[in-house]
């Protein structure tokens, strides 16, 4: 600490491309070419045209059938599907696991139940796709809704030496990951969120795929905190005169998806929120003096830094109250909670006052007994809607360690489920009222609106909490349905366009509820899809309407 605040007190002379580690290339003019560098050869190993296959960094992505049994998950022995893939061939592109209907028959029971939120997951199979910029890369076999199977990616260096990455996934869900090379580049991202913005424009246009719209919304954010991460560690280095670089490093974003068994098997399944899961995150620090011990520092700071980007860059994309360990640590503290600091000398006195999982008691003594110290609350905390433990586990002698929270994940995950839960009242409603009161001769868009209106109802008459969340989440649900509605086919451009405009307009109010009666807020939302193809000066005069009667 003494040696980042007298490097910090230098920093006031220096311009931000010193502060970032800026190098320019001073050149040499000379008068002749050489024909030879300037260096003298030693020996000359071997001479070739191209790098060969043996030298190249690979990455291999593999998927596994998990079958369960009394003593637990057992993946198959052999892989569903396995490719092998030259690192720098996948530099900058976005990689997505997702699972698509395995049959027609599959595809036609979700479409009429609602979708995977609502279908009986038993009765449902799919299969796991791999994607490389939304070109599908290799399709597995058929496996029910909402099973786990294992996503393994194996890190292949030059001369052989590998290591493998095993994630539990779960049926239905969808991952993406984000590989750094080396460092991020921000015209990187600059690009990914254009890519964006052209996505929304060209929907109601043309045919836009779930994996250009989710699947890059989460490689975005993958690719996010690598950036911010890269730029905070060039910074620190510099305070600290350490020279660092990373090996090619790993991050996986997904969306949750909880499970509900009935006799070990899925029943159904739920959206949860956004999850992130550093897996693999490999630095090569040297200290410039040679002293041992910043080197030390630095790998702590990017590491409490690195955790706290797993909760900033959720708050940061999706506006949602978000976790990490060095946040659940705080928290914990915030609240009273004891921290207790664990290593061989203590761990066994200190175990038992832990009111945590049997499984977190083991992880934490499998690493102190590895010579590791662990960071741990007592006990769970209860953060909004979220409850679980977040712990550190630290390598004394590097400074590196491991951030985990609740679930397995070396990440975060988002904490506010509020909006997903007025999400699932909508899809809910919608479900009821279609299968009930179904009439051909009207359109779905009147269902919508329907189901809007009895979900805020719902919100209103059990007085729930948080109920601007809740509103929020209702227009996710009916957001996200207008776009299914016009990729089926059911409405044209002309009423997307107009849907999407009024859905706008409510999310701007919906912004500003705070100022706004609760009622009001509501019947903006009510108002936006009520009656199928609204005519603008019909909406207005509802607005109007709610306007005058929230008294505002």
């Amino acid at each position: 600490m003494m040696v980042m605040m007298r490097k910090t007190h230098n920093l006031t002379n220096l311009t931000l491309n010193e502060l970032l580690g800026y190098r320019e290339i001073i050149p040499e003019k000379l008068g002749v070419l050489p024909n030879s560098l300037p260096y003298r050869v030693v020996e000359k190993k071997a001479e070739f045209s191209e790098l060969p296959d043996e030298l190249r960094h690979k990455i291999k992505f593999e998927i596994y059938q998990v079958s369960s049994s009394l003593l637990g998950s057992i993946p198959a022995s052999s892989p569903d599907f396995s490719v092998t893939i030259s690192m720098p061939e996948l530099a900058g592109k976005r990689i997505t696991l997702s699972y698509i209907p395995a049959t027609q028959d599959d595809a036609a029971l979700i479409e009429e139940y609602g979708g995977i939120t609502n279908v009986p997951a038993y009765l449902v199979e799919m299969k796991p796709v791999l994607r490389v910029e939304g070109e599908p890369l290799a399709v597995g076999s058929p496996v029910t809704l909402g099973e786990t199977q294992q996503f393994v990616m194996e890190f292949i260096t030059p001369g052989g030496e590998r290591d493998r990455v095993v994630n539990d996934v779960t049926v239905g869900a969808y991952y993406a990951v984000g590989l750094n090379v080396g460092k991020v580049p921000q015209r990187l991202i600059e690009k990914r969120i254009a890519n964006l913005k052209v996505i929304r424009y060209l929907i109601g246009k043309v045919n836009v795929s779930l994996d250009s719209i989710l699947g890059e919304q989460l490689y975005a954010v993958a690719m996010s905190y690598f950036l911010e991460l890269d730029m905070f560690n060039d910074i620190f280095a510099k305070t600290t005169d350490i020279v660092w670089f990373r090996q090619p490093s790993e991050i996986i974003t997904s969306t949750g998806l909880s499970v509900d068994y009935l006799f070990w098997s899925p029943y159904m399944v739920d959206i949860t929120g956004y999850n992130i899961d550093v897996d693999r995150n490999v630095y090569v620090t040297f200290s410039k003096d040679g002293d041992g011990l910043k080197t030390i520092v630095f790998m702590q700071s990017a590491g409490v830094m690195g955790s706290a980007m797993e909760h900033y860059v959720l708050e940061q994309a999706y506006n949602i109250s978000s976790v990490s360990a060095v946040k659940i640590i705080n928290i914990a503290n915030e609240q009273g909670i004891p921290i207790y600091e664990i290593n061989k000398d203590n761990v066994n006195d200190i175990l038992p006052k832990l009111q945590v999982s049997d499984e977190v008691k083991a992880a934490i003594k499998n690493s102190v007994n590895s010579g590791m110290e662990v960071t741990i609350p007592q006990r769970e905390i209860q953060y909004i809607n979220w409850t679980g433990i977040g712990w550190i586990v630290l390598d004394p002698k590097s400074g590196a360690g491991a951030y985990m929270i609740s679930g397995g994940l070396a990440g975060g995950g988002t904490a506010d489920e509020k909006r997903m839960e007025g999400e699932k009242i909508f899809i809910e409603m919608l479900y009821t009222v279609a299968s009930q009161n179904y009439d051909p001769t009207l359109p779905e868009a009147y269902y919508v609106g329907v189901a809007i209106d009895l979900a805020v109802q719902e919100i209103i008459k059990n007085g729930i909490e948080d109920k601007i969340w809740l509103l929020q989440g209702i227009l996710d649900g009916v957001v996200r349905k207008i776009n299914e509605m016009y990729m089926k086919g059911k409405i044209g451009s002309l009423e997307f366009s107009y849907f999407m405009l009024i859905a706008d307009i409510a999310q701007m109010f919906l912004n500003a509820a705070g100022s706004f009666q609760l009622g009001y807020a509501g019947l903006l939302v009510k108002a936006a899809f009520y009656r199928g193809a609204l005519e603008i000066t019909d909406f207005l005069a509802d607005f109007l309407v709610g306007y005058r009667g929230a008294g505002v």
